[in-house]
Order: structure tokens, then C-alpha cells, then sequence
């Protein structure tokens, strides 16, 4: 990765000390990172390229918010805090969480809103993710599923919850998804009000 300081976001010009190779100004291949806080705040222009990993398919979720923290730190910052409960350690969603799913719901993006609102509108009612993307519109499938799921997850960790929805890999192949009854009365009026 090779960086490059600018400032507001503008494009580099011909008079900052910057080697004309390391930038590639095209849209798929970089970004601009805010760094610091304050008058120490700068931009940087990352230098982005494809990497391709495999991912146990149930994990997923897992791998795209360790990945989107990761991403969103600094990299000498552990993804995961130590410490901090996995999962199964997390209450599950009850009737009782009611101002705990509006704050979550508030901090989902428009496409886990729509994917939840299948979910909420079909209370246990089984979704492939393939079926899911299409519905909802996101790219990539069941894969552009798990991605959308990975922010959620990590909004319902932070209130102490575990992740909302149910899934399950039917005769070992891919997963469906759901939301129990209970889990889509509490999301319905998170959404509803």
C-alpha cells in the first residue's frame, strides 16, 4: 500500500512532493482515509488492490466486520478488543429490547433495512442469501449478503446482544436466513415508529 498526504480531499497536484508512479487516481483504485484529529488531521490517498482470501462460508459475517474494524482503525490497533465477549456470550433479542433495537435499527444502512424488512415481514420464513440480494438489490449475492450483515452484528454487539437474526446451512449447503417471531415483532416496531 503506498499513501500519499493530501488535504480536503482535493487531487493531487503538480507542486506537492509526491512520485508521479505511486498515484493511480482512478475510482477502483484508491481512496481517501482521514487521519488524526484535529489541526493534526491530514487525508491520506490510499493506494487500493484486490486481495482474495477464503473464509469458512459460516464466518463470513465474522470476516467482514473483523475486516471493516480493521479497516476503519489503525492498523497497529487490535481488530477485536481483548476482552471482549464473543457471540455466544452476548443476551439474546427479547420482547424487552425495544429501545435497544430502535437504537440498532437507526444505525443500519438502507440496504440491511430493506433485507431486515423481508425478514420482519416474514417472521420465520426461511431466505436463501442469493434470494435475499435479489430482493433487496445487493450486489454479489449471497456474499453481498454476508457483507451486509457484518455491520448489524456488530451495532447488536455493542448493546450486549447477540446477532438478530437465524441461520442455519440446510442438507450442508449455503444458508438461509430468518428472524424468529419474537426477534420480528421487536424489529417491526423499532421500524415502525
Amino acid at each position: 500500500m503506498r499513501l500519499a498526504k493530501i488535504t480536503k480531499a482535493t487531487s493531487p497536484t503538480d507542486d506537492e512532493d509526491i512520485p508521479t508512479e505511486t498515484l493511480h487516481t482512478s475510482p477502483e483504485r484508491s481512496t481517501v482515509l482521514r487521519v488524526g484529529h484535529g489541526a493534526s488531521r491530514m487525508e491520506l490517498l490510499v493506494m487500493m488492490i484486490d486481495v482474495t482470501v477464503k473464509v469458512p462460508e459460516e464466518r463470513v459475517p465474522e470476516f467482514y466486520a473483523m475486516f471493516a474494524t480493521w479497516l476503519s482503525g489503525s492498523p497497529d490497533v487490535s481488530p477485536v478488543p481483548i476482552g471482549d465477549p464473543s457471540p455466544e456470550e452476548k443476551a439474546p433479542w427479547t420482547a424487552e429490547d425495544v429501545e435497544l433495537a430502535r437504537l440498532v435499527w437507526k444505525k443500519f444502512s438502507d440496504p440491511a433495512k430493506g433485507l431486515f424488512s423481508i425478514l420482519i415481514d416474514s417472521p420465520e420464513t426461511s431466505f436463501s442469501g442469493d434470494e435475499l440480494a435479489q430482493r433487496v438489490g445487493i450486489p454479489n449475492g449471497k456474499h453481498g449478503v454476508a457483507g451486509v450483515l457484518a455491520w448489524p452484528g456488530r451495532h447488536s454487539f455493542a448493546v450486549g446482544r447477540t446477532w438478530p437474526w437465524s441461520w442455519s446451512y440446510p442438507d450442508g449447503g449455503n444458508a438461509v436466513y430468518w428472524l424468529t417471531d419474537e426477534v420480528a415483532a421487536l424489529f417491526r416496531q423499532a421500524r415502525d415508529q
